[in-house]
């Protein structure tokens, strides 16, 4: 396989990923956007998916910058702080790790997706790191679909291919 169509891959199904997570979180209603219960809530998840993939963008996890309204480690589903971050502040996010991503994608030139990869637990290459993310957050857009049908609403369908 080659680079460029390992990136196209990567473009679409990261493209389809946010397109979803953008989804989810505009069907989100209010009264269930902060709704503590067993889990984190949606709010949190939606926030913790986006932190990672931002977390994997970065150069190595100790050069990983924090977006601005990082706050008591929100992204930690471990701890349920005392506050939620607005819908509108998310969806800021997305469209920040989104450019991000895209411009990331544009700098990874021939041979670098093969190259040694500091986040070793998801795997030795760059492409490994890409596919490892991309799991994850789809992981949680599962989660957040859960969220929704268990309050009786449909949760967003799948976007196979971004617009």
């Amino acid at each position: 396989m080659t680079d460029e169509l390992f990136l196209d891959i990567c473009r679409r199904q990261y493209g389809a990923m946010f397109a979803m997570l953008r989804h989810a979180m505009d069907a989100c209603p209010e009264a269930l956007w902060d709704k503590r219960a067993h889990e984190p809530p949606f709010w949190q998840q939606a926030y913790h998916t986006l932190w990672a993939v931002d977390f994997y963008l970065s150069p190595a996890p100790g050069q990983f910058q924090k977006p601005s309204l990082e706050n008591q480690q929100a992204n930690r589903l471990d701890k349920q702080p005392d506050f939620a971050l607005a819908k509108e502040a998310l969806t800021g996010y997305l469209e920040s790790v989104e450019a991000r991503f895209h411009r990331f994608l544009s700098d990874a030139g021939p041979g670098r997706l093969e190259g040694s990869n500091p986040f070793q637990w998801t795997g030795p290459t760059l492409a490994h790191r890409l596919l490892y993310s991309l799991r994850h957050a789809q992981h949680h857009l599962g989660w957040m679909a859960s969220i929704l049908r268990r309050a009786g609403i449909e949760p967003p369908k799948w976007i196979a291919e971004p617009k």
